[in-house]
């Protein structure tokens, strides 16, 4: 008794042109490498880290040094301001991103109060006469 397939099957045809770079291959081949490091006593350069525009590769734990750090910086900013940025410190760096240029342009967390030291649109606040903090 056979079972009726409610599904079709599908197939990749792997024929044609190989896009597999094998000049790379003694690179990345684990004798090779061992060989090398026989004869020479040194392992071979390592790759360095991918960059991306001005943006490097960081790790896991970097990264999340990195968010612990802006959403401390966006918690210090008063009310009005967080709320500007709907309590999102995403759009708040989107914002401050998009004021940018140039990579130097972009301010850091530390710096930020005095980019966003402005009131929001809309606020009749002046620099002259500034809130209040209640603690």
């Amino acid at each position: 008794m056979t079972r009726e397939r409610s599904c079709e099957r599908l197939a990749q045809d792997f024929s044609g042109e190989s896009v597999t770079q094998t000049h790379l291959r003694d690179m990345v081949d684990v004798n090779t490498i061992v060989r090398h490091y026989h004869k020479t006593g040194f392992l071979p350069p390592a790759q360095t880290a991918q960059t991306f525009g001005f943006a490097s590769a960081k790790t896991y734990e970097e990264s999340m040094r990195d968010v612990a750090e802006v959403q401390s910086a966006f918690a210090e900013l008063p009310a009005e301001q967080r709320q500007a940025h709907g309590n999102d410190p995403g759009r708040w760096i989107d914002s401050l991103m998009a004021e940018a240029t140039t990579p130097d342009e972009i301010v850091a967390p530390e710096a930020s109060e005095a980019v966003s030291a402005s009131p929001p649109e809309g606020s009749t606040e002046t620099s002259e006469n500034p809130p209040s903090d209640i603690t």
